[in-house]
């Protein structure tokens, strides 16, 4: 999954940014300063606001939301087991404890 952001505005405590490759989805609002855990806002073109956990980048955060959020996940009626080109991609869910770090690795095969 190929997931673009382009810096619309940076004023007034926040950075807005357009997204591109996230189905459903057309913008984020990010506050300076966001912290890992933070939970920044996601515009769907539904016109639903969801929210999303910060993961120490954008990228790293938008791919985390498409994979875990279950309002997300109502919008797209399935995510995609195959990419443009023809390449399998698989999402896997690492196991996940207390006080451990929960990623969503993207693999190919």
């Amino acid at each position: 999954m190929q997931i673009t952001t382009h810096l619309t505005s940076s004023e007034h405590g926040f950075n807005d940014f357009d997204v591109l490759g996230l189905p459903h989805v057309h913008r984020v609002c990010v506050g300076h300063g966001i912290k890992n855990g933070d939970i920044f806002n996601v515009y769907c073109d539904d016109g639903s606001k969801l929210g999303a956990t910060w993961r120490g980048s954008l990228e790293r955060s938008l791919l985390s939301f498409s994979i875990a959020h279950a309002g997300y996940r109502g919008l797209v009626e399935a995510i995609p087991t195959s990419g443009e080109d023809g390449r399998q991609l698989s999402y896997r869910r690492t196991r996940c404890t207390p006080n451990a770090t929960q990623e969503f690795p993207l693999g190919t095969s």
